[in-house]
């Protein structure tokens, strides 16, 4: 549901994460060291992991809203127990 609504596919973020981890691997290999950059590419990572989150938290919600009382009330009571 969550992957849905981000518009993702584990093709996509497989690639996306291959195309980040090559980009930091040959700042790590440049010298002089270019913490700037290095920090611009750890920034973009957040800003795309905080992007995901706000998406999934809305999908959640909508998924909560959508559910009627009862059921909402089972959830609460399996959270409770520390049920999936």
């Amino acid at each position: 549901m969550i992957q849905k609504a981000q518009g993702r596919d584990r093709r996509m973020d497989r690639d996306l994460r291959a195309q980040m981890t090559a980009v930091l691997a040959d700042l790590l290999s440049t010298v002089p060291f270019d913490r700037t950059a290095v920090l611009a590419v750890l920034h973009d990572e957040v800003m795309t992991i905080e992007e995901r989150q706000a998406i999934a938290r809305e999908a959640l919600l909508d998924k909560l809203a959508s559910m009627t009382p009862e059921v909402r009330a089972k959830l609460a009571q399996a959270l409770l127990k520390g049920r999936k």
